[in-house]
């Protein structure tokens, strides 16, 4: 059978047709509400979810319990992580983190890293070289931020996502760019203040890695060498998917 990686987020649900080779991907689908939902053959599938969004979750494993009945649903949880996790309350740290976290320490290999997902939140995670999530940091992402202003202020618009690096500047000359400039530069600040105090503790020698919606937007400002990877949670659930259907088979 198979399996197709799924993570289920806050703005989307992303679900990938592995490829041939390993870290391959044939198609990945970008879904935003259930009349999205679609696979191009009724073959039988196994579906291998991480989900940070309840209620996208349900909708999503509706849809497979009705149009979709021969095919089977395998949810990840904490306890199928392929690395130790050293924080207070596993059961809490969302899948989406843990996925990344997994896939970076498979690229970097016996070498700390630093993750860092640039999505709807922003997560800043450090795993240890031996392969320990270390935990980390979560603060509101691009989306959120905009649309926060818009929210809690009376006169300030609400304005559509930055996708490229010329509607950011120092100086805003108008009141639109003076807010997605400002947005977008204090996440980038955010960022380089979290990182740079995690290389303290790793001195200096860990690899940063890369994810998200805005990762390509963000790694233009970042002042810092990053590897970008654009499946990265994708690849994680993957990893961790299939040691979990395994135990199935």
């Amino acid at each position: 059978m198979k399996h197709i990686a799924v993570d289920v987020g806050n703005s989307s649900i992303k679900a990938g047709v592995p490829g041939p080779a390993p870290g391959s991907w044939d198609k990945v689908y970008r879904w935003s509400q259930p009349k999205d939902f679609s696979l191009p053959s009724d073959d039988p599938v196994g579906w291998l979810i991480s989900s940070v969004n309840r209620p996208k979750y349900r909708q999503f494993v509706h849809w497979i319990e009705t149009h979709r009945k021969q095919d089977r649903v395998h949810h990840l949880d904490w306890t199928y992580a392929t690395i130790k996790i050293q924080v207070a309350a596993p059961q809490f740290v969302g899948m989406d983190r843990l996925c990344a976290a997994v896939a970076g320490h498979a690229i970097v290999g016996q070498k700390p890293c630093i993750v860092i997902d640039a999505g709807t939140a922003v997560t800043v995670d450090a795993v240890a070289a031996e392969g320990t999530f270390l935990g980390g940091n979560i603060f509101v992402g691009l989306r959120g931020a905009l649309d926060q202003l818009a929210q809690t202020t009376d006169a300030l618009p609400r304005l559509e996502t930055p996708t490229t690096p010329d509607d950011i500047e120092a100086f805003g000359k108008s009141t639109a760019q003076a807010i997605q400039s400002g947005v977008v530069l204090s996440i980038v600040g955010g960022i380089s203040e979290i990182v740079r105090r995690m290389q303290q503790v790793f001195g200096g020698s860990a690899q940063v890695i890369l994810t998200g919606g805005t990762a390509p937007l963000m790694k233009h400002f970042l002042t810092f060498e990053t590897n970008l990877v654009e499946n990265l949670v994708l690849d994680g659930v993957l990893m961790i998917g299939n040691r979990l259907a395994k135990a199935y088979e």
